[in-house]
């Protein structure tokens, strides 16, 4: 009886080892496939858009619909196709460290032939109006190393260019936006967009924006063309107004300065607009632009 007991023990552990093997190797091969299956854009020609929140990129998603939603190493995209070309789309945190984290590992991983980083921006000129366009041709980074530059090397020690708080795209990039047609909503213009390391509510720190002869202000669009200059990728900034920091300069206390909610999503409707037409007429030319 002992015997026989102990005999049927093994055969009913042997037995239920073999459906734990089994049932691990089924969930092996389910989460192995599941993961192939949800970034389709890995290994592929992809065009990437960017956006500094998430707000502001679930309104992007429409442009690429249907899509699957992933994670990868902490960062979360969409992978979905504009007349059928791939599309990437994510959100790489608000400021300059997030931006240029998410935008260099996301460079790193897909290799994509074109980053287009979109997002609001307060407005530093009177000829804008709240929802027009502005297509960065040129960044300044206002606070750019500050005082520290006298005291360190001036040469970037990866690419052999000399530090400098003004960047620009490639200029092929720039002529290509020239040949976009007129929208009707907004106007869109060329010019150069201010960057600062935190949010720009001091009186001080709008007069050093205004110093510096940009059409409008962000957090981290320096960051963006920085790090796509020293990996080599071709990049472009746009930003629709939807506020006007320069009213902080003339409020009793600028920490109240708030975005209306109305205007930062009419600049974003203005946004997905400038976002389709780019991609239509990019798909025309990607042979050819930036490269």
């Amino acid at each position: 009886m002992n015997k026989f007991c102990q005999g049927l023990g093994m055969s009913f552990r042997r037995a239920l080892f073999e459906k734990s093997l089994i049932v691990t190797l089924i969930v092996i091969f389910w989460s192995s496939s599941g993961n192939a299956q949800s970034d389709a854009c890995l290994g592929k020609p992809v065009f990437v858009i960017e956006t500094a929140t998430v707000s502001e990129c679930s309104r992007l998603l429409t442009i690429i619909a249907p899509y699957q939603k992933f994670q990868k190493e902490g960062i979360t995209y969409y992978c979905g196709r504009f007349k059928g070309y791939p599309v990437l789309l994510t959100s790489t945190g608000i400021g300059e460290v997030y931006a240029a984290a998410t935008n260099t590992l996301l460079i790193s991983t897909y290799h994509p032939k074109f980053i287009l980083f979109v997002g609001i921006a307060g407005k530093l000129t009177p000829q804008l109006k709240y929802g027009d366009v502005v297509v960065g041709s040129e960044v300044y980074q206002v606070q750019h190393l500050d005082m520290s530059i006298e005291r360190v090397n001036r040469v970037n020690p990866n690419t052999g260019l000399v530090y400098s708080p003004l960047l620009k795209p490639k200029s092929e990039i720039i002529e290509f936006v020239k040949t976009f047609p007129s929208f009707k909503n907004f106007s869109v213009f060329l010019g150069r967009i201010a960057t600062t390391n935190t949010y720009p509510e001091s009186k001080t720190l709008i007069r050093d924006i205004l110093k510096t002869g940009s059409k409008a202000v962000a957090m981290e669009d320096y960051a963006i063309i920085a790090t796509c200059e020293l990996l080599n990728a071709n990049c472009l900034t746009v930003r629709a107004i939807s506020d006007n920091p320069q009213k902080i300069l003339i409020m009793d206390n600028e920490n109240r300065y708030c975005i209306s909610a109305s205007e930062r999503a009419s600049a974003m409707d203005n946004l997905v607009s400038f976002v389709k037409v780019f991609l239509d007429k990019w798909l025309q030319v990607k042979g050819n632009l930036g490269s």
